[in-house]
């Protein structure tokens, strides 16, 4: 693997990809299709990497290009590059899901200099929220996509049995 070399990394099922070929200008899109056309994962179990897009529908940003699913399918098991958990081979499919009920799921990605857990930092975008097909990746870089719970609405504390609210 070269320096410049990329790292995808898809929190939630497990996938991670170094040695992405670095081509200047790359933006995070391009990485996630050279993932789909090449999908092996460092584990060497992925025989499928695929996403799928749609537009946002909500905020500043409607109507810009958004992930809204990614699948891998794993042909033996996988183990966590986090947890060291061993998962079963299968497929692994994770969407969003915009329903604020009272809260919704977002894929969000960051995109870092380097493997952020051997020192990479986080590489701030030109503006607020650029879009996956805008922003740009460093050579070297290593980029995360998650899966967050966003609350849409107010969402009570519970109130089960043996609950106890923090005070000052």
């Amino acid at each position: 693997m070269a320096d410049t070399d990329i790292t995808l990394r898809i929190v939630g099922n497990y996938y991670v990809q170094s040695g992405i070929p670095f081509a200047e200008g790359m933006t995070v899109e391009q990485v996630m299709q050279y993932a789909s056309m090449n999908p092996s994962s460092n584990s060497g179990s992925a025989s499928r990497f695929f996403y799928e897009t749609g537009q946002l529908t909500v905020g500043a940003d409607h109507g810009k290009p958004s992930i809204t699913a990614i699948g891998v399918k794993y042909d033996h098991p996988v183990t966590s590059v986090t947890s060291g958990i061993t998962r079963e081979a299968g497929e692994y499919y994770i969407k969003e899901d915009l329903t604020p009920d009272p809260y919704f799921t977002v894929f969000q990605y960051y995109v870092f200099t380097a493997d952020p857990q051997k020192g990479g930092t986080f590489v701030p975008q030109e503006t607020r929220i650029e879009t996956f097909n805008e922003a740009v990746v460093p050579a070297g870089g290593y980029v995360v996509w998650r899966l967050v719970k966003i609350l849409g609405k107010p969402n009570p504390f519970p109130t089960t049995k043996g609950y106890k609210m923090m005070t000052s």
